[in-house]
């Protein structure tokens, strides 16, 4: 009777289990290639880490896009036979010696944040990439000009 009792408890499991499993034909994200066409996850990784450069194009407030930048930036970081160097457009070229304080060790996680000029999404899109560079000794990079020198520029050539 105990068996019995345990296969049918196994077989509702299964059932319930099963009816909340993903779709395979309703993806959460697809990659492109330049010609448009739909690539793999696996096909990106591998023209990456043949790449002496990758740029990780985004939107900045699409959470499934920068979850994907984690996912290839841990799996480029995970060949230690070349450096990675992380870019980040986030923060600006005045920014630079605060992100590298952080990474030293000078100041603390809460200092950083309160002194940086942190989008409303750096807590779910930007801190993972922040956070990984600096627990795997990656340097980060800013590429973004201070907002006064852009607006300068602006209306200079306007």
């Amino acid at each position: 009777m105990a068996n019995i009792l345990k296969m049918v408890l196994a077989l509702f499991l299964l059932i319930l289990w099963s009816g909340f499993t993903p779709d395979a034909d309703k993806p959460a994200y697809l990659i492109y290639n330049k010609n448009g066409n739909v690539v793999s996850y696996q096909s990106l990784k591998v023209q990456s880490t043949n790449s002496d450069l990758v740029f990780f194009g985004e939107l900045h407030n699409n959470t499934i896009a920068h979850w994907l930048q984690i996912e290839l930036l841990q799996d480029l970081a995970s060949d230690t036979s070349r450096s990675t160097l992380v870019g980040m457009e986030m923060f600006e070229a005045d920014q630079q010696l605060l992100i590298d304080e952080y990474f030293e060790g000078l100041i603390s996680q809460s200092s950083f944040e309160n002194e940086a000029r942190l989008w409303n999404n750096y807590s779910t899109d930007y801190k993972p990439v922040l956070e990984f560079a600096k627990e795997n000794d990656l340097e980060i990079d800013r590429h973004k000009y201070p907002e006064a020198l852009c607006v300068c520029g602006l209306r200079w050539w306007a």
